[in-house]
Protein backbone atom coordinates (compact mmCIF):
# COMPACT_ATOMS: atom_id res chain seq x y z
CA UNK A 1 0.00 0.00 0.00
CA UNK A 2 3.05 2.47 0.11
CA UNK A 3 2.28 3.44 -3.71
CA UNK A 4 -1.30 4.39 -2.27
CA UNK A 5 -0.37 6.26 0.80
CA UNK A 6 2.50 8.33 -1.72
CA UNK A 7 -0.09 9.43 -3.51
CA UNK A 8 -2.40 10.29 -0.94
CA UNK A 9 -0.10 13.46 -0.53
CA UNK A 10 -1.29 14.91 -3.08
CA UNK A 11 -4.89 13.35 -4.37
CA UNK A 12 -7.63 12.37 -2.25
CA UNK A 13 -9.16 8.81 -3.05
CA UNK A 14 -12.92 7.93 -2.94
CA UNK A 15 -14.79 4.68 -3.72
CA UNK A 16 -17.87 5.88 -6.26
CA UNK A 17 -19.81 2.95 -7.03
CA UNK A 18 -17.37 0.51 -6.83
CA UNK A 19 -14.57 3.08 -8.43
CA UNK A 20 -12.01 4.58 -6.90
CA UNK A 21 -11.29 7.72 -7.50
CA UNK A 22 -8.71 10.00 -6.75
CA UNK A 23 -9.37 14.09 -6.86
CA UNK A 24 -6.24 16.47 -7.01
CA UNK A 25 -5.85 18.30 -3.74
CA UNK A 26 -4.53 21.41 -5.56
CA UNK A 27 -6.52 23.62 -7.92
CA UNK A 28 -3.27 23.61 -10.22
CA UNK A 29 -3.78 21.24 -13.23
CA UNK A 30 -0.57 19.89 -13.92
CA UNK A 31 0.90 16.62 -16.00
CA UNK A 32 1.54 13.37 -13.62
CA UNK A 33 5.22 12.66 -12.63
CA UNK A 34 6.66 9.42 -13.51
CA UNK A 35 6.92 8.25 -9.70
CA UNK A 36 2.85 9.35 -9.91
CA UNK A 37 2.12 6.99 -13.17
CA UNK A 38 4.14 4.38 -11.83
CA UNK A 39 2.32 4.43 -8.73
CA UNK A 40 -1.11 4.85 -10.08
CA UNK A 41 -0.05 1.66 -12.45
CA UNK A 42 0.52 -0.27 -9.00
CA UNK A 43 -3.02 0.60 -7.59
CA UNK A 44 -4.23 -0.17 -10.78
CA UNK A 45 -3.29 -3.75 -10.78
CA UNK A 46 -4.57 -4.23 -7.19
CA UNK A 47 -7.03 -2.02 -6.95
CA UNK A 48 -9.44 -4.59 -5.60
CA UNK A 49 -7.42 -5.39 -2.92
CA UNK A 50 -7.15 -1.23 -2.25
CA UNK A 51 -11.07 -0.81 -2.30
CA UNK A 52 -11.44 -3.76 -0.33
CA UNK A 53 -8.47 -1.69 2.50
CA UNK A 54 -10.57 1.41 2.00
CA UNK A 55 -13.94 -0.38 3.15
CA UNK A 56 -12.34 -2.40 6.01
CA UNK A 57 -8.90 -0.73 7.34
CA UNK A 58 -6.89 -1.45 10.37
CA UNK A 59 -8.13 -1.39 13.39
CA UNK A 60 -6.47 0.71 16.34
CA UNK A 61 -4.97 -0.81 19.19
CA UNK A 62 -3.13 0.47 22.16
CA UNK A 63 -0.54 -2.19 21.99
CA UNK A 64 0.82 -5.51 20.28
CA UNK A 65 2.30 -8.31 22.22
CA UNK A 66 3.96 -11.66 21.75
CA UNK A 67 2.42 -14.33 23.49
CA UNK A 68 3.27 -18.42 23.63
CA UNK A 69 2.09 -20.91 25.93
CA UNK A 70 4.22 -24.08 26.75
CA UNK A 71 2.11 -27.08 27.98
CA UNK A 72 2.56 -30.96 28.99
CA UNK A 73 0.91 -32.12 25.77
CA UNK A 74 -0.88 -32.14 22.55
CA UNK A 75 -4.12 -33.08 24.03
CA UNK A 76 -5.95 -29.96 25.78
CA UNK A 77 -8.70 -32.27 27.06
CA UNK A 78 -5.82 -34.12 29.44
CA UNK A 79 -2.77 -31.84 28.80
CA UNK A 80 -1.89 -28.99 31.05
CA UNK A 81 -0.61 -25.14 30.86
CA UNK A 82 2.62 -25.35 32.64
CA UNK A 83 3.66 -21.40 31.66
CA UNK A 84 2.72 -18.28 29.64
CA UNK A 85 4.66 -15.53 28.25
CA UNK A 86 3.67 -12.56 26.94
CA UNK A 87 6.51 -9.68 25.74
CA UNK A 88 5.59 -6.14 24.05
CA UNK A 89 8.03 -2.99 23.86
CA UNK A 90 6.99 -1.68 27.51
CA UNK A 91 7.10 -5.36 29.50
CA UNK A 92 7.93 -9.14 29.76
CA UNK A 93 5.87 -11.31 31.66
CA UNK A 94 6.55 -15.24 32.07
CA UNK A 95 4.28 -16.75 34.71
CA UNK A 96 2.39 -20.33 35.52
CA UNK A 97 0.24 -17.92 37.28
CA UNK A 98 -2.85 -17.49 34.25
CA UNK A 99 -5.24 -15.99 36.39
CA UNK A 100 -2.58 -12.97 36.76
CA UNK A 101 -3.05 -11.82 33.26
CA UNK A 102 -6.52 -12.62 32.22
CA UNK A 103 -7.25 -9.32 31.74
CA UNK A 104 -4.53 -8.73 28.82
CA UNK A 105 -5.87 -11.73 27.15
CA UNK A 106 -9.12 -10.30 27.32
CA UNK A 107 -8.55 -6.50 26.57
CA UNK A 108 -9.96 -6.05 23.15
CA UNK A 109 -7.51 -3.20 22.68
CA UNK A 110 -4.39 -5.42 22.73
CA UNK A 111 -3.58 -7.14 20.20
CA UNK A 112 -2.51 -11.05 21.20
CA UNK A 113 0.06 -12.40 18.57
CA UNK A 114 0.41 -16.27 18.96
CA UNK A 115 2.37 -18.79 16.57
CA UNK A 116 -0.57 -21.58 16.12
CA UNK A 117 -3.35 -19.46 17.75
CA UNK A 118 -5.20 -22.94 16.89
CA UNK A 119 -3.28 -24.88 19.42
CA UNK A 120 -2.49 -21.73 21.71
CA UNK A 121 -5.78 -20.47 22.35
CA UNK A 122 -7.51 -23.46 22.04
CA UNK A 123 -5.44 -24.47 25.13
CA UNK A 124 -6.59 -21.44 27.13
CA UNK A 125 -10.03 -21.34 26.09
CA UNK A 126 -10.57 -24.78 26.86
CA UNK A 127 -9.72 -23.68 30.49
CA UNK A 128 -11.57 -20.92 30.48
CA UNK A 129 -9.39 -18.00 29.42
CA UNK A 130 -11.45 -16.28 26.86
CA UNK A 131 -8.64 -14.53 24.15
CA UNK A 132 -10.00 -11.53 22.65
CA UNK A 133 -8.80 -9.82 19.13
CA UNK A 134 -5.63 -12.08 18.24
CA UNK A 135 -3.29 -12.99 15.05
CA UNK A 136 -0.85 -15.73 14.20
CA UNK A 137 2.31 -15.25 12.02
CA UNK A 138 1.93 -18.87 11.29
CA UNK A 139 -1.01 -17.70 9.24
CA UNK A 140 0.21 -14.72 8.19
CA UNK A 141 3.28 -16.87 6.54
CA UNK A 142 0.65 -18.58 4.54
CA UNK A 143 -0.42 -15.49 2.98
CA UNK A 144 2.50 -13.90 2.16
CA UNK A 145 3.70 -17.06 0.26
CA UNK A 146 -0.04 -17.51 -0.71
CA UNK A 147 -0.11 -21.32 -0.36
CA UNK A 148 -0.90 -23.99 2.55
CA UNK A 149 2.29 -25.12 3.50
CA UNK A 150 3.35 -24.47 7.59
CA UNK A 151 6.23 -23.18 8.91
CA UNK A 152 8.15 -23.34 12.18
CA UNK A 153 8.57 -20.73 14.26
CA UNK A 154 12.42 -21.51 13.87
CA UNK A 155 12.07 -21.34 10.39
CA UNK A 156 10.30 -18.00 10.33
CA UNK A 157 13.00 -16.37 12.95
CA UNK A 158 15.57 -17.66 10.92
CA UNK A 159 14.33 -16.22 7.93
CA UNK A 160 12.66 -13.10 9.17
CA UNK A 161 14.78 -12.12 12.15
CA UNK A 162 18.33 -13.78 11.15
CA UNK A 163 18.05 -15.18 14.88
CA UNK A 164 18.41 -19.05 15.84
CA UNK A 165 15.78 -20.00 18.15
CA UNK A 166 16.90 -22.83 21.19
CA UNK A 167 14.69 -25.46 20.60
CA UNK A 168 16.28 -27.87 23.22
CA UNK A 169 12.89 -27.98 25.53
CA UNK A 170 10.84 -28.55 22.67
CA UNK A 171 9.35 -31.83 24.12
CA UNK A 172 6.61 -32.28 26.14
CA UNK A 173 8.27 -34.07 27.98
CA UNK A 174 10.48 -31.35 29.67
CA UNK A 175 7.39 -29.58 30.77
CA UNK A 176 6.22 -32.32 33.13
CA UNK A 177 8.58 -31.01 36.38
CA UNK A 178 9.69 -28.25 38.31
CA UNK A 179 9.65 -24.94 35.78
CA UNK A 180 13.10 -23.37 36.27
CA UNK A 181 14.44 -20.18 34.67
CA UNK A 182 15.35 -22.10 32.04
CA UNK A 183 11.61 -22.56 30.88
CA UNK A 184 11.09 -18.88 31.43
CA UNK A 185 14.14 -18.17 29.03
CA UNK A 186 13.08 -20.63 26.55
CA UNK A 187 9.42 -19.46 26.77
CA UNK A 188 10.37 -15.65 26.44
CA UNK A 189 12.23 -16.10 23.66
CA UNK A 190 9.45 -17.71 21.88
CA UNK A 191 7.05 -14.69 22.57
CA UNK A 192 9.60 -12.27 21.97
CA UNK A 193 10.41 -14.16 18.52
CA UNK A 194 6.50 -14.00 17.69
CA UNK A 195 6.02 -10.43 18.29
CA UNK A 196 9.26 -9.60 16.17
CA UNK A 197 7.81 -11.45 13.51
CA UNK A 198 4.41 -9.90 13.48
CA UNK A 199 6.42 -6.58 12.76
CA UNK A 200 7.91 -7.64 9.85
CA UNK A 201 5.01 -9.60 8.82
CA UNK A 202 2.42 -7.35 8.78
CA UNK A 203 4.98 -4.55 6.77
CA UNK A 204 5.15 -7.07 4.49
CA UNK A 205 1.27 -7.95 4.04
CA UNK A 206 0.70 -4.05 3.97
CA UNK A 207 3.19 -2.97 1.13
CA UNK A 208 1.86 -6.18 -0.83
CA UNK A 209 -1.64 -5.58 -0.90
CA UNK A 210 -2.69 -8.27 1.11
CA UNK A 211 -4.10 -7.00 4.55
CA UNK A 212 -8.15 -7.24 3.04
CA UNK A 213 -6.57 -10.84 2.41
CA UNK A 214 -5.11 -11.07 5.97
CA UNK A 215 -8.17 -9.52 7.77
CA UNK A 216 -10.67 -11.64 6.28
CA UNK A 217 -8.32 -14.65 7.25
CA UNK A 218 -7.90 -14.07 10.70
CA UNK A 219 -11.20 -13.04 10.67
CA UNK A 220 -12.47 -16.51 10.61
CA UNK A 221 -9.71 -18.10 12.88
CA UNK A 222 -12.14 -18.46 15.97
CA UNK A 223 -14.45 -20.10 14.16
CA UNK A 224 -11.85 -23.14 13.21
CA UNK A 225 -10.98 -22.48 17.44
CA UNK A 226 -14.62 -23.41 18.09
CA UNK A 227 -15.38 -26.02 15.67
CA UNK A 228 -12.25 -28.07 17.22
CA UNK A 229 -13.18 -27.53 21.06
CA UNK A 230 -16.61 -28.29 20.29
CA UNK A 231 -16.77 -31.57 18.10
CA UNK A 232 -19.49 -33.32 16.84
CA UNK A 233 -21.89 -36.42 18.54
CA UNK A 234 -21.71 -39.78 16.77
CA UNK A 235 -24.01 -42.35 18.04
CA UNK A 236 -21.17 -44.73 17.62
CA UNK A 237 -23.84 -48.09 18.95
CA UNK A 238 -26.08 -46.89 15.49
CA UNK A 239 -22.81 -46.60 13.67
CA UNK A 240 -21.27 -49.79 14.66
CA UNK A 241 -24.23 -51.56 13.78
CA UNK A 242 -24.30 -49.49 10.24
CA UNK A 243 -20.73 -50.54 9.49
CA UNK A 244 -21.67 -54.83 10.79
CA UNK A 245 -24.44 -54.15 7.51
CA UNK A 246 -21.50 -52.50 5.34
CA UNK A 247 -19.39 -55.25 6.00
CA UNK A 248 -21.59 -58.23 4.56
CA UNK A 249 -22.44 -56.16 1.79
CA UNK A 250 -18.44 -56.17 1.02
CA UNK A 251 -18.39 -59.23 1.43
CA UNK A 252 -21.10 -60.58 -0.98
CA UNK A 253 -19.56 -57.93 -3.45
CA UNK A 254 -16.50 -59.19 -3.61
CA UNK A 255 -17.09 -62.71 -3.78
CA UNK A 256 -19.31 -61.87 -6.99
CA UNK A 257 -16.68 -59.63 -8.78
CA UNK A 258 -13.88 -61.88 -8.02
CA UNK A 259 -15.85 -64.61 -9.73
CA UNK A 260 -17.35 -62.44 -12.81
CA UNK A 261 -13.83 -60.81 -12.96
CA UNK A 262 -11.59 -63.87 -12.72
CA UNK A 263 -9.60 -61.76 -10.19
CA UNK A 264 -8.18 -63.78 -7.17
CA UNK A 265 -6.83 -60.77 -5.54
CA UNK A 266 -9.19 -57.46 -6.28
CA UNK A 267 -6.81 -55.11 -3.82
CA UNK A 268 -3.69 -56.15 -6.09
CA UNK A 269 -3.88 -53.51 -9.15
CA UNK A 270 -1.54 -55.39 -11.72
CA UNK A 271 -4.23 -58.21 -11.20
CA UNK A 272 -7.58 -56.62 -11.58
CA UNK A 273 -5.99 -53.95 -14.46
CA UNK A 274 -5.49 -57.35 -16.38
CA UNK A 275 -9.28 -59.05 -15.18
CA UNK A 276 -10.86 -55.61 -16.86
CA UNK A 277 -8.97 -55.71 -19.79
CA UNK A 278 -9.77 -59.11 -20.41
CA UNK A 279 -13.53 -57.52 -20.28
CA UNK A 280 -12.77 -55.24 -22.76
CA UNK A 281 -12.94 -52.39 -20.63
CA UNK A 282 -10.01 -49.82 -22.00
CA UNK A 283 -8.22 -48.92 -18.80
CA UNK A 284 -4.69 -47.75 -18.60
CA UNK A 285 -4.55 -47.85 -14.70
CA UNK A 286 -7.08 -48.55 -11.51
CA UNK A 287 -7.51 -45.53 -9.53
CA UNK A 288 -11.13 -44.46 -8.87
CA UNK A 289 -10.86 -41.55 -10.80
CA UNK A 290 -10.06 -43.09 -14.52
CA UNK A 291 -12.47 -45.62 -13.70
CA UNK A 292 -15.37 -43.61 -13.28
CA UNK A 293 -15.34 -42.45 -16.75
CA UNK A 294 -16.12 -46.36 -18.18
CA UNK A 295 -19.40 -46.46 -15.69
CA UNK A 296 -21.92 -45.89 -18.00
CA UNK A 297 -20.23 -48.46 -20.58
CA UNK A 298 -19.46 -50.87 -17.90
CA UNK A 299 -21.58 -51.50 -14.93
CA UNK A 300 -19.15 -54.22 -13.42
CA UNK A 301 -16.53 -51.20 -13.22
CA UNK A 302 -19.90 -49.17 -11.50
CA UNK A 303 -20.52 -51.98 -8.67
CA UNK A 304 -16.46 -52.53 -8.53
CA UNK A 305 -16.17 -48.88 -7.52
CA UNK A 306 -19.28 -49.37 -5.59
CA UNK A 307 -16.90 -51.89 -3.54
CA UNK A 308 -13.70 -49.79 -3.07
CA UNK A 309 -16.07 -47.03 -1.61
CA UNK A 310 -17.89 -49.26 0.81
CA UNK A 311 -14.36 -50.83 1.49
CA UNK A 312 -12.94 -47.44 2.72
CA UNK A 313 -15.65 -46.73 4.76
CA UNK A 314 -14.99 -49.60 7.16
CA UNK A 315 -10.79 -48.90 6.82
CA UNK A 316 -11.16 -45.24 7.71
CA UNK A 317 -14.58 -44.91 9.83
CA UNK A 318 -14.19 -48.12 11.91
CA UNK A 319 -11.76 -48.67 14.49
CA UNK A 320 -9.65 -45.61 13.32
CA UNK A 321 -12.50 -43.45 13.95
CA UNK A 322 -13.20 -44.57 17.52
CA UNK A 323 -9.83 -44.06 17.96
CA UNK A 324 -10.77 -40.00 17.76
CA UNK A 325 -13.70 -40.23 20.38
CA UNK A 326 -13.21 -38.26 23.60
CA UNK A 327 -15.27 -39.87 26.69
CA UNK A 328 -18.53 -37.63 25.12
CA UNK A 329 -18.46 -39.45 21.93
CA UNK A 330 -17.28 -36.52 20.29
CA UNK A 331 -14.73 -36.12 17.06
CA UNK A 332 -12.39 -33.09 17.30
CA UNK A 333 -11.09 -32.30 14.42
CA UNK A 334 -7.65 -30.54 13.63
CA UNK A 335 -9.51 -27.40 11.15
CA UNK A 336 -6.96 -25.58 8.91
CA UNK A 337 -8.23 -22.33 8.14
CA UNK A 338 -5.60 -22.39 4.98
CA UNK A 339 -6.05 -25.96 3.89
CA UNK A 340 -5.58 -25.54 -0.35
CA UNK A 341 -4.39 -23.59 -2.85
CA UNK A 342 -7.65 -21.71 -3.07
CA UNK A 343 -7.69 -21.10 0.63
CA UNK A 344 -10.17 -23.45 1.38
CA UNK A 345 -10.76 -25.07 4.73
CA UNK A 346 -9.40 -28.36 5.46
CA UNK A 347 -9.68 -31.09 8.47
CA UNK A 348 -7.91 -33.78 9.97
CA UNK A 349 -7.58 -36.33 12.39
CA UNK A 350 -9.75 -36.95 11.32
CA UNK A 351 -11.47 -35.46 8.25
CA UNK A 352 -14.95 -34.13 9.35
CA UNK A 353 -15.37 -32.41 5.61
CA UNK A 354 -15.49 -36.23 4.10
CA UNK A 355 -17.89 -38.14 6.06
CA UNK A 356 -19.74 -40.59 4.24
CA UNK A 357 -23.21 -39.98 3.95
CA UNK A 358 -23.40 -43.70 5.81
CA UNK A 359 -22.19 -42.13 8.36
CA UNK A 360 -23.84 -39.17 8.71
CA UNK A 361 -27.36 -39.75 9.92
CA UNK A 362 -25.18 -40.96 13.35
CA UNK A 363 -23.95 -37.58 13.54
CA UNK A 364 -26.22 -36.54 16.30
CA UNK A 365 -26.63 -33.07 19.01
CA UNK A 366 -26.80 -33.45 21.83
CA UNK A 367 -29.48 -34.04 24.34
CA UNK A 368 -32.21 -31.03 23.73
CA UNK A 369 -30.67 -29.59 20.90
CA UNK A 370 -30.73 -29.53 17.13
CA UNK A 371 -28.51 -28.93 14.40
CA UNK A 372 -29.37 -26.12 11.95
CA UNK A 373 -27.48 -26.98 8.54
CA UNK A 374 -27.31 -24.33 6.02
CA UNK A 375 -25.72 -24.31 2.15
CA UNK A 376 -25.30 -21.40 -0.42
CA UNK A 377 -27.07 -22.63 -3.56
CA UNK A 378 -25.17 -23.09 -6.89
CA UNK A 379 -22.31 -20.58 -4.79
CA UNK A 380 -19.79 -20.91 -7.56
CA UNK A 381 -22.11 -19.99 -10.84
CA UNK A 382 -22.55 -16.94 -8.77
CA UNK A 383 -19.38 -16.07 -8.45
CA UNK A 384 -18.59 -16.83 -12.14
CA UNK A 385 -21.41 -14.46 -12.98
CA UNK A 386 -19.80 -11.65 -10.80
CA UNK A 387 -16.46 -12.44 -11.27
CA UNK A 388 -16.85 -12.61 -14.95
CA UNK A 389 -19.83 -10.33 -15.35
CA UNK A 390 -21.87 -13.25 -17.31
CA UNK A 391 -24.71 -10.95 -18.64
CA UNK A 392 -27.20 -14.03 -19.34
CA UNK A 393 -26.24 -15.86 -16.31
CA UNK A 394 -27.00 -12.29 -14.36
CA UNK A 395 -30.57 -12.41 -16.17
CA UNK A 396 -31.36 -15.97 -15.31
CA UNK A 397 -30.15 -15.83 -11.27
CA UNK A 398 -31.86 -12.43 -10.84
CA UNK A 399 -34.92 -14.14 -11.73
CA UNK A 400 -34.63 -17.46 -10.37
CA UNK A 401 -34.69 -19.63 -12.67
CA UNK A 402 -33.22 -23.02 -12.79
CA UNK A 403 -29.80 -22.98 -14.33
CA UNK A 404 -29.33 -26.59 -15.31
CA UNK A 405 -32.62 -26.67 -17.21
CA UNK A 406 -31.34 -23.62 -18.89
CA UNK A 407 -28.61 -24.68 -19.99
CA UNK A 408 -29.97 -28.14 -21.13
CA UNK A 409 -32.24 -26.12 -23.11
CA UNK A 410 -29.44 -24.29 -24.85
CA UNK A 411 -27.83 -27.23 -25.66
CA UNK A 412 -30.64 -29.62 -26.78
CA UNK A 413 -33.03 -26.74 -28.24
CA UNK A 414 -36.27 -27.55 -28.61
CA UNK A 415 -36.42 -31.01 -27.02
CA UNK A 416 -37.95 -31.58 -23.87
CA UNK A 417 -35.43 -31.31 -20.63
CA UNK A 418 -36.04 -34.48 -18.50
CA UNK A 419 -33.75 -35.47 -15.64
CA UNK A 420 -31.16 -36.73 -18.07
CA UNK A 421 -30.83 -33.84 -19.79
CA UNK A 422 -30.95 -31.26 -17.09
CA UNK A 423 -27.94 -33.49 -15.61
CA UNK A 424 -25.66 -32.84 -18.65
CA UNK A 425 -26.61 -28.91 -18.04
CA UNK A 426 -25.37 -29.58 -14.81
CA UNK A 427 -22.36 -30.84 -15.82
CA UNK A 428 -21.69 -28.12 -18.10
CA UNK A 429 -22.34 -25.73 -15.73
CA UNK A 430 -19.93 -27.16 -13.17
CA UNK A 431 -17.39 -28.94 -15.18
CA UNK A 432 -16.68 -26.05 -17.38
CA UNK A 433 -15.50 -23.80 -14.61
CA UNK A 434 -13.19 -26.53 -13.79
CA UNK A 435 -11.77 -26.18 -17.88
CA UNK A 436 -13.41 -29.88 -18.62
CA UNK A 437 -12.60 -30.74 -21.76
CA UNK A 438 -14.46 -32.36 -24.55
CA UNK A 439 -13.35 -36.25 -23.44
CA UNK A 440 -13.87 -35.42 -20.13
CA UNK A 441 -17.21 -34.40 -20.64
CA UNK A 442 -18.04 -37.29 -22.28
CA UNK A 443 -17.01 -39.65 -20.15
CA UNK A 444 -19.05 -37.53 -17.38
CA UNK A 445 -22.45 -38.08 -20.05
CA UNK A 446 -21.61 -41.28 -20.27
CA UNK A 447 -22.20 -42.49 -17.19
CA UNK A 448 -25.88 -41.25 -17.13
CA UNK A 449 -28.37 -43.74 -17.61
CA UNK A 450 -29.67 -43.30 -21.01
CA UNK A 451 -27.10 -40.61 -22.85
CA UNK A 452 -24.44 -41.77 -24.71
CA UNK A 453 -22.45 -38.90 -26.75
CA UNK A 454 -18.62 -39.40 -28.44
CA UNK A 455 -16.09 -36.22 -28.35
CA UNK A 456 -17.33 -34.77 -30.81
CA UNK A 457 -20.78 -34.67 -29.55
CA UNK A 458 -19.40 -33.30 -26.18
CA UNK A 459 -17.61 -30.65 -28.11
CA UNK A 460 -20.94 -28.93 -29.40
CA UNK A 461 -22.79 -28.97 -26.18
CA UNK A 462 -19.48 -27.10 -25.10
CA UNK A 463 -19.59 -24.80 -28.08
CA UNK A 464 -23.43 -24.41 -27.35
CA UNK A 465 -22.58 -23.24 -23.53
CA UNK A 466 -20.14 -20.88 -24.47
CA UNK A 467 -22.46 -19.71 -27.40
CA UNK A 468 -25.47 -19.07 -24.79
CA UNK A 469 -22.46 -17.90 -22.16
CA UNK A 470 -19.70 -16.26 -24.30
CA UNK A 471 -18.37 -13.79 -21.29
CA UNK A 472 -17.32 -17.18 -19.55
CA UNK A 473 -14.96 -18.13 -22.81
CA UNK A 474 -13.76 -14.58 -22.66
CA UNK A 475 -12.81 -14.54 -19.14
CA UNK A 476 -11.01 -18.13 -19.02
CA UNK A 477 -8.86 -16.51 -22.31
CA UNK A 478 -8.16 -13.49 -20.10
CA UNK A 479 -6.75 -15.61 -17.19
CA UNK A 480 -4.62 -17.68 -19.61
CA UNK A 481 -3.20 -14.59 -20.90
CA UNK A 482 -2.86 -12.35 -17.65
CA UNK A 483 -0.08 -11.81 -15.65
CA UNK A 484 -2.13 -11.49 -12.64
CA UNK A 485 -5.05 -13.20 -11.29
CA UNK A 486 -7.17 -11.88 -8.65
CA UNK A 487 -9.89 -12.83 -6.42
CA UNK A 488 -13.04 -10.74 -5.77
CA UNK A 489 -12.09 -10.23 -2.24
CA UNK A 490 -8.59 -8.94 -3.88
CA UNK A 491 -6.28 -12.17 -3.01
CA UNK A 492 -4.14 -12.70 -6.21
CA UNK A 493 -1.38 -14.77 -7.77
CA UNK A 494 1.62 -13.53 -9.74
CA UNK A 495 4.75 -14.67 -10.78
CA UNK A 496 6.40 -14.01 -7.49
CA UNK A 497 3.34 -15.88 -5.67
CA UNK A 498 2.89 -18.49 -7.38
CA UNK A 499 1.22 -17.84 -10.62
CA UNK A 500 3.73 -19.62 -12.95
CA UNK A 501 2.95 -22.69 -10.86
CA UNK A 502 -0.58 -22.86 -12.05
CA UNK A 503 -2.17 -25.48 -14.81
CA UNK A 504 -4.39 -24.21 -16.90
CA UNK A 505 -7.28 -25.59 -15.32
CA UNK A 506 -6.35 -23.81 -12.02
CA UNK A 507 -6.24 -20.77 -14.22
CA UNK A 508 -10.06 -21.25 -14.48
CA UNK A 509 -10.96 -21.89 -11.37
CA UNK A 510 -8.52 -20.57 -8.74
CA UNK A 511 -10.12 -17.51 -8.67
CA UNK A 512 -14.03 -18.40 -8.44
CA UNK A 513 -13.34 -21.04 -5.96
CA UNK A 514 -11.09 -19.06 -3.83
CA UNK A 515 -13.93 -16.13 -4.09
CA UNK A 516 -16.35 -18.98 -2.79
CA UNK A 517 -14.28 -19.37 0.20
CA UNK A 518 -13.43 -15.57 0.46
CA UNK A 519 -17.28 -15.67 1.20
CA UNK A 520 -17.51 -18.34 3.79
CA UNK A 521 -14.87 -16.56 5.89
CA UNK A 522 -16.42 -12.98 5.84
CA UNK A 523 -19.85 -15.29 7.26
CA UNK A 524 -17.57 -16.99 9.68
CA UNK A 525 -16.44 -14.12 11.16
CA UNK A 526 -20.13 -12.51 11.24
CA UNK A 527 -21.19 -15.95 12.95
CA UNK A 528 -18.85 -15.89 15.19
CA UNK A 529 -19.38 -12.31 16.39
CA UNK A 530 -23.04 -12.22 16.41
CA UNK A 531 -24.17 -15.61 17.53
CA UNK A 532 -25.15 -16.35 21.26
CA UNK A 533 -22.82 -17.91 23.29
CA UNK A 534 -25.09 -21.24 23.60
CA UNK A 535 -25.37 -21.36 19.37
CA UNK A 536 -22.16 -23.61 19.47
CA UNK A 537 -20.22 -23.62 15.59
CA UNK A 538 -19.37 -27.26 14.93
CA UNK A 539 -18.75 -27.73 11.25
CA UNK A 540 -18.28 -25.81 7.53
CA UNK A 541 -17.47 -27.53 4.44
CA UNK A 542 -16.98 -25.33 1.61
CA UNK A 543 -20.61 -24.15 1.23
CA UNK A 544 -22.09 -25.58 4.09
CA UNK A 545 -22.45 -24.03 8.09
CA UNK A 546 -23.94 -26.41 11.16
CA UNK A 547 -24.89 -25.00 14.00
CA UNK A 548 -25.58 -27.13 17.19
CA UNK A 549 -28.46 -25.26 19.39
CA UNK A 550 -31.05 -25.60 21.97
CA UNK A 551 -34.16 -26.82 20.83
CA UNK A 552 -36.34 -23.41 22.01
CA UNK A 553 -34.06 -21.51 19.60
CA UNK A 554 -33.94 -23.17 16.67
CA UNK A 555 -36.66 -20.99 14.98
CA UNK A 556 -34.31 -17.98 15.70
CA UNK A 557 -31.08 -19.47 15.02
CA UNK A 558 -32.15 -20.82 11.98
CA UNK A 559 -33.28 -17.13 10.47
CA UNK A 560 -29.87 -16.04 11.98
CA UNK A 561 -27.71 -18.32 9.94
CA UNK A 562 -29.40 -18.01 6.81
CA UNK A 563 -28.86 -14.01 7.37
CA UNK A 564 -25.40 -14.14 8.44
CA UNK A 565 -24.26 -16.54 5.12
CA UNK A 566 -26.23 -14.08 2.80
CA UNK A 567 -24.50 -10.63 4.44
CA UNK A 568 -20.76 -12.39 4.33
CA UNK A 569 -20.45 -13.61 0.57
CA UNK A 570 -22.80 -10.71 -0.46
CA UNK A 571 -19.29 -8.38 0.96
CA UNK A 572 -17.95 -9.52 -2.84
CA UNK A 573 -21.45 -10.87 -4.73
CA UNK A 574 -23.22 -7.58 -5.77
CA UNK A 575 -24.46 -8.44 -8.98
CA UNK A 576 -26.65 -11.77 -8.40
CA UNK A 577 -28.81 -12.79 -5.17
CA UNK A 578 -27.06 -14.97 -2.50
CA UNK A 579 -29.07 -18.20 -2.12
CA UNK A 580 -28.74 -20.07 1.26
CA UNK A 581 -31.19 -23.37 1.65
CA UNK A 582 -31.41 -24.09 5.34
CA UNK A 583 -33.32 -27.03 7.86
CA UNK A 584 -33.90 -27.92 11.53
CA UNK A 585 -32.39 -31.45 11.96
CA UNK A 586 -31.77 -34.10 13.95
CA UNK A 587 -28.94 -35.91 12.11
CA UNK A 588 -26.50 -33.91 10.28
CA UNK A 589 -28.21 -34.79 6.76
CA UNK A 590 -29.43 -32.47 4.03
Amino acid sequence: MKEYFELRKNFDFSLEGGMLIPTLKSQDNRVLNNEEISCFATLKRYSTSVKEYLKDPPSEVKEVVGIDIETTGLDVRKDQIRLIAIYSDSYEIVTEDLESIRTILEDPKVLKVFHNASFDVSFLEFNDYSVVNYTDTMIMQQILMNNRELQSLVKLAKDYLGIQLDKSLQHSKHWNGEITDAHRKYCLQDAKATFQLYQVMFTKIHNNYLFPTYRREIGALPAIIEMKLNGIHVDIVGWEKQLELISIEVADLKSELEEELHCSNLNSNSQLLRSLKNLGVPLYNVKEKHLASFTGSFPIVERLLMYKKKQKIISTYGDKLKSFLDDDNRLHGEWSLIGTQTYRMSCSKPNLQGLPKELRPYIKPKENHVFIIADYSTIEMRVLAEIANVSTLIELLNAGADLHTSTAQAVFKDQPIDKVKRQVGKELNFGLIYGLTPYGLANRINSLQGMKVDEDEAEKFMDAYFEKFPEVKSYQHQQLKSDIITTLGGRYWEERNGLLELKPRQRFNYAIQSSSAEGLKETLNLVMKNKKHEWGLIAAIHDEIVLEVPIESANEAKCFLEQQMIEGMGKTVKKVPVVVDSKIAKTWVK
